[in-house]
């Protein structure tokens, strides 16, 4: 258990790494924050994209069929980036029996890749779902997936430094969608 310990705090630490650059430059300045207007619509379109290996589906067995819900990225070897949203559900966490990571390029077709179980989810310990009855708005929706054996890309390399650098230039969204 101690080494397990030891894991998460490895990879509580390396989240933290990845989401205090954002944290920072949206509080600097002392003023909060503006609402984000949150669209449940999911993304559609796009292109087929194998250039991310360390990007993977977060989904759902249902007896032989895969049905994917959320994108991850591989951290570190059994460690997933996900969001909270992902891994919780009124409340509670989601159970790990029939949830799988998917590394490939076509989560409708899981023999074009590698499907690893979930053993343990560790979503952030303040976060706040979505809740559009009251107008509440997801906060620190982010969580870390455990996985049961070791993902085989090379994790994807992550940001230290404040991303001011970036206002203004071009971003490219990997993940799974639908294609209409």
């Amino acid at each position: 258990m101690k080494a397990l310990r030891s894991e998460v705090a490895g990879a509580l630490t390396l989240a933290l790494l990845i989401t205090i650059p954002f944290l920072g430059h949206a509080q600097s300045g002392g003023a909060e924050p503006s609402p984000v207007e949150v669209d449940p619509a999911p993304i559609v379109g796009g292109s087929l994209e194998t250039g991310y290996p360390a990007v993977g589906a977060l989904g759902e067995m249902r007896g032989s069929n895969f049905d994917h819900f959320c994108t991850g990225t591989v951290i570190a070897s059994r460690w997933v980036l996900t969001a909270a949203h992902c891994v919780v559900r009124d409340g509670s966490l989601l159970s790990t029996s029939r949830i799988r990571f998917f590394l490939g390029a076509d989560s409708t077709d899981t023999s074009t890749g590698t499907l690893i179980g979930c053993q343990t989810f560790y979503p952030h310990p303040e976060y706040v779902e979505n809740d559009p009855s009251t107008g509440t708005l997801p906060q620190n929706d982010i969580a870390l997936v455990y996985l049961s054996s070791s993902a085989t890309p090379t994790p994807f390399p992550y940001n230290e430094a404040p991303m001011t650098s970036a206002v203004g230039n071009s971003i490219t969204w990997v993940g799974y969608g639908v294609s209409s």
